[in-house]
Parts: C-alpha cells; structure tokens; sequence
C-alpha cells in the first residue's frame, strides 16, 4: 500500500500542472459513470422481479410505492413503463459512458503530447556534449514512447483503479445493508481470483519490468543501426547479425508482452469460475433450506452485484499489473518543463575575439592550448591544418556549441553563451548538410512556417540553384526524399548555403565543403564564396583545399593545439 500511495503521489508530480485540474475531473467523471452502472444495475433488479412474478408490484412495498405514486392502472402497463424506462437508461449510461472514455482517453494523451513536447524540448537544450555521449535509439524512446506509455499503462489504469475502488466498495456496502449473507458470498468469492493474482503476479510480472528497461532501447538501437547502415550491411553481407539481434531481443520482448496479455486474461477466466459456484451454492443452499430462502430475489441480487463487479474487479487487478509492468516509466518520464528566458541580443560591428581559450574534453589533454586571434566584421578567415589538430573543436567554439574550458570568446565584447542571440547570425555549411524529408523550399526555409517566396527566389539565385531547380519535375516544390539521397554532394552545399542565405547569416562557417566535390562544384561553391565577400559578409573557410584558401584575406593555422597566421603559399596541410 506504502508503495501505490508513494507511485500515486509520483504519477500527480509528473502531470504537468495544467492539467493537473482536468485530471481531477477526468476521476469524478469516471465515479459518476460507476455510479450510474450502479443506478442502472438497482433498476434491473425490480424489473427482472416483476417479470418474474407480476405479484410483486404488489406484494413489494418499495415497488407498490412506485407503482402507487405514477398513478399505473395495472400491472401489465406498469411492466412495460418500467421496461421502457430501462431500456432508456442503459441507452443514456452508455452514451454518457462514451463521452466520459472519450474525455478521458482526450486528456492522458493531450498529457502524453505534452511531455513528449517537454522531452523533446529538453533534447535540444542538451550541451552539445551531452548529446554525442546520448543514444540515438534512447534519445527517440524517451521523447516518442515513454510519455505513451505513461498515459496508456499507467496514467488510464491509475484512474480506472481508483474510481473502480470506490465504486466496488460502494457496491458491497449496499449490498450488505441489503442483504448481508450476499455479501459475504461476493467477498468470499473474490478471495481466490486475488490469491491466484498475487501467486502469478510473484511468478511472472515482477520480472517483466525490468525485461522491458533493458531489452526496448537494445531492440531499437540494432534497428536504427541497421537502416542507418543499408549500404554498408548490403556491402558487407551482414543482413544476419543486425536482423538475429533485433529479432532475439523481440521475441524475449514479445513473450514479456504474452505473460502480460495472459495476466490481463486470467482474473476474468476466474471470476467466470466464481460466478458459477456462486449459483451453484445459492441453488445447493436453497435445496438444503428451502424455508429459509426466497431464491429468485436472492439469485437476482447476487447475479445483478456480480455483473457490476466482474469488470471493477478484472480492471482493478489488470491495472495493478500494468503499474508494476511499466513502473519504470515513472523513473525515466519527468516534467521537464523549459522556462523559456529571454536571450540576450547580441549584434556584430566589429570583431570576434579569442582571447587565451583553451579547451580540452573530459578526461583527456587538451585540444587547443591558449589560443589567441581576432575574426574582423567582413573578413574572410582561411582555418587550416592535419586532421586531428583541433579545426573541428575551433569550429564548434566558433558556433558556440562548446564553451571554453579557460579564456573566453566575445562578440563585439560580449561573451559567447546559449543566452544570447549568435546561433541566430551565424551560418553553418559542414561537409555533409541536412536534408530533411520534404520540398526543396521546404529545406531552404528549414523550419519556417511561412516562406518568403521574394527572398526565396533571391537566394536561390546568389547559390547558384537555378539550373538544378529547371531540372526538378516540380521546381521547388520537389519533395528531396529522406536524407537527400539523390541530390549529388555538390547540389546539397548549394542548398545549405541558399539555407543560410535565407536566414540572413551574417558569419557564414564553411566546414570542409571541398570534401566529395568534383572540380566543377568546387569552382561553383568558390564563385558563390566569393560573391558572399564581396557583399560583405564574415567568412570563414576552414578546409584544405587550396583554391578555397586563396579567396581568404588570412589563412590561420592550427597545430598542436596552438593558431597561428599561416604564410599563404606554404599552408601546413
């Protein structure tokens, strides 16, 4: 009990506070649909009576009130009103019955959407350290699976728990007060359904849990890999190792799933078992004192609390298994609401300023060792040097993406931080660009809602696009597939560098663009760089190839951790 109380108080920690209110009436709606079951099932009683032996509309006080009061003529009319009035209550629960699954199926998983939101948003405030030690495979379960499984297998089953609770003892306490050795009988009756719950529970559930934790993010992530991998997996012949991985990892997942649909199964499969020794002791019980019984009151009565009960007894048990199975969602889902803060406006007049920074990753030496340099507003810098001397981590300095372990790095004399406004002024070509699974303008904007077709058009012009766009079927409006996969290397810089145009950069970071491009694109690419400088934008080119280079005012070489000004016809490379 401790434990359901402390998940209870966990589960209401983790609703986001707007609808912490909608839960509440999400709970009362389901009471007052147990309620009016209830209602319904008290007036099945006295009709199923009157059918039985019409003598009871007199006979029976409570009914012969009824009767009396609505001013009947005979018993015959009375049968049929009561029978209509039946008839149109169980139409009416079961319609409200609808609206209030429906309102609470609305809510969880508005609630699901909502904290796949916050997760997702709480990704992209991750370090860009963080998310190269993150796994892609968990990275998408966090955001996509774990908050539908909150609302499907924990956040439902909580709800009908309670409510079904409160209105199984509501049941019993009527039924008691009503006739006490019934509910004796129903109790009694439920004793075995829960010892054989509890005996399976120990057997098979407990060990499910942790099943799920480790065997779902392995599955995904060999088959991530493997789609990730097409060509090298086809190249290599290895279609076996990633297919053998996830699929053995699926069958242990999917016999967890088995043991559950069986749990879920079993409590009904008992009760059924239970209704039938009930009527068979009413009936042994009315044989041995016959004198002592009124059968069909007593029969009706037992059937009418036992139907109510059946599903408040089958939900109740098929929710405590779905909260121990999925326990461990509560661990990994949390309400990473993002307090969004104002940034910092930061504006470029005058120079980027490195300033002694060093840097170095975690447990390992250092990369760059006191760096000094100065970047001036519409220069063209040229960053060079070995693979392996540090370019990168320059670069990722540069975008703000890492921040210096000593030294600093200022705009016009203000530091680089994720609270300020650079990301916005800055443009990044790296050596192989995004290309998202949508159209051409579609990926120019990258994100925008509403595209500028103006500017669009005058981007498209300034990256040397329109002969490619001549060539599409549908001119911009070509959906690029996923990844890209058949734009060429050369056709996918001119769409990153349209993309940073279109955003109004004013620093354009070329990382290594001249990789994969044959001599024709190279030119290309270099024509365009070259109108970029001449219109006054900050450039920094940080490649090896020399024709590139040669368009920088100052080439700045990195070695051994160390930048210095580079003499232009011997660029270390």
């Amino acid at each position: 009990m401790k434990r359901l109380i402390y998940d209870i108080e966990q589960i209401f920690a983790i609703i986001p506070e707007r609808f912490r209110k909608k839960i509440r009436f999400s709970l009362f709606y389901s009471l007052l649909n147990g309620l009016l079951d209830i209602v319904s099932l008290a007036m099945l009683i006295p009709v199923i009576l009157i059918f039985l032996d019409p003598t009871q509309v007199r006979s029976n006080s409570t009914i012969f009130s009824v009767y009396d009061i609505l001013g009947f003529a005979s018993a015959r009319s009375f049968q049929v009103a009561m029978l209509t009035g039946l008839a149109v209550l169980f139409i009416a629960k079961n319609i409200i019955s609808v609206r209030i699954h429906h309102h609470l199926s609305k809510t969880v998983f508005s609630i699901a959407s909502d904290l796949s939101e916050n997760a997702l948003n709480a990704f992209f405030k991750t370090s860009y350290l963080e998310f190269v030690k993150s796994n892609s495979a968990l990275i998408s379960r966090k955001i996509k699976t774990i908050p539908h499984d909150f609302a499907s297998y924990i956040l439902i089953p909580l709800i009908n728990m309670v409510s079904e609770m409160v209105i199984a003892g509501i049941i019993i306490l009527v039924i008691t007060l009503y006739n006490p050795v019934i509910s004796l009988l129903l109790v009694s009756f439920m004793i075995p359904v829960l010892l054989v719950f509890r005996w399976f529970k120990r057997k098979h559930i407990d060990n499910i849990e942790q099943d799920f934790r480790d065997k779902y993010p392995k599955s995904l992530k060999y088959l991530l890999q493997g789609v990730d991998s097409y060509i090298d997996v086809k190249l290599y012949q290895k279609e076996d190792f990633f297919t053998g991985k996830f699929i053995t990892l699926k069958k242990d997942m999917n016999e967890n799933y088995a043991w559950l649909k069986t749990t879920s199964f079993l409590p009904a499969k008992v009760l059924e078992v239970v209704l039938v020794l009930g009527i068979a002791l009413i009936f042994a019980y009315s044989l041995l004192f016959p004198s002592n019984i009124d059968l069909i009151p007593l029969l009706s009565l037992f059937i009418a609390g036992f139907y109510r009960l059946y599903p408040s007894i089958t939900r109740i048990l098929n929710a405590i298994t779905s909260l121990n199975a999925y326990r461990y969602v509560l661990d990994e889902v949390k309400d990473a609401e993002i307090q969004y803060q104002p940034k910092q406006e930061i504006d470029f007049y005058d120079k980027i300023v490195f300033d002694r920074v060093t840097f170095f990753y975690p447990e390992k030496d250092a990369v760059l060792k006191e760096i000094c340099f100065e970047i001036a507003k519409g220069q063209c810098v040229g960053i060079c040097g070995q693979s392996g001397s540090g370019k990168t981590t320059l670069m990722k300095l540069l975008l703000g993406l890492i921040t210096p372990t000593s030294g600093s790095i200022t705009v016009d004399g203000i530091a680089l931080s994720e609270d300020n406004t650079w990301l916005a002024r800055v443009g990044y070509l790296q050596q192989q660009p995004v290309i998202i699974d949508a159209t051409l303008e579609e990926n120019i904007a990258f994100g925008e809602m509403n595209i500028d077709i103006e500017k669009l058009t005058k981007v498209v012009k300034q990256a040397n696009l329109t002969s490619f766009i001549k060539e599409l079927p549908t001119g911009l409006r070509t959906s690029l597939g996923e990844n890209g996969l058949q734009v060429s290397g050369g056709q996918r810089q001119r769409i990153a560098l349209a993309r940073a145009l279109y955003r109004d950069a004013e620093v354009l970071i070329f990382d290594e663009v001249s990789n994969n491009l044959d001599q024709t694109n190279l030119l290309e690419i270099g024509s365009s760089i070259s109108y970029l400088i001449a219109s006054g934008k900050t450039v920094i080119l940080i490649d090896h190839d020399p024709i590139l280079l040669n368009l920088a005012d100052r080439v700045l070489e990195v070695f051994e951790g160390a930048v210095h000004e580079s003499e232009r016809s011997t660029p270390l490379l």
